[in-house]
């Protein structure tokens, strides 16, 4: 796979593109997400740095703390209309707060598939000094926690959830 992309063109003219060129090889659509992941992966950690908005985020995405009424009912997307100052400022807040949550569920996706948490699934088995044995036949056998296995897996799945349905709010 090779990417080029260059900067976006001056507003001066609106007939000048963007130069981009992909070339994609049989071999990086093998294991597509993992490959896409390698290029997803260090966005996200930028846009988390150098963000300069924060799209909507509903309610049922974030955790009860992050909600800032509890119920989507509450709040209204008519942020001007606000009574004060300081609530308009804690609006303001818990949209970024909420945003900046989704954002670390998605980079610990796909932090799980090419970053530091690719092994994941490891610490869910025991370790081979704590292996038992078969009786009679000498076979280790590892022990598997899979309660904290669906946990971890679904944590990941929710990650890759808020990507597909934030895709049009991950912009600068």
């Amino acid at each position: 796979m090779k990417i080029e992309i260059g900067p976006y063109p001056s507003d001066d003219s609106v007939f000048d593109k963007q130069y981009v060129s992909v070339h994609i090889d049989r071999w990086d659509t093998w294991n597509m997400d993992h490959t896409l992941a390698h290029i997803i992966l260090p966005m996200l950690k930028q846009l988390k740095k150098e963000k300069h908005g924060s799209p909507f985020v509903d309610l049922e995405d974030v955790p009860e703390e992050l909600q800032l009424h509890g119920h989507a009912s509450s709040e209204t997307l008519q942020y001007d209309l606000f009574e004060s100052e300081e609530h308009d400022s804690l609006v303001w807040d818990a949209m970024h707060a909420r945003w900046d949550w989704v954002i670390n569920e998605m980079i610990f996706a796909f932090e799980c598939l090419a970053g530091k948490h690719q092994d994941w699934e490891e610490q869910f088995w025991s370790s081979r000094s704590n292996d038992e044995w078969v009786p009679k036949q000498g076979i280790p056998v590892r022990k598997w926690d899979k309660e904290g296995h669906v946990k971890w897996a679904s944590r990941m799945e929710n990650g890759f959830r808020l990507f597909g349905k934030y895709y049009r709010g991950l912009w600068d």
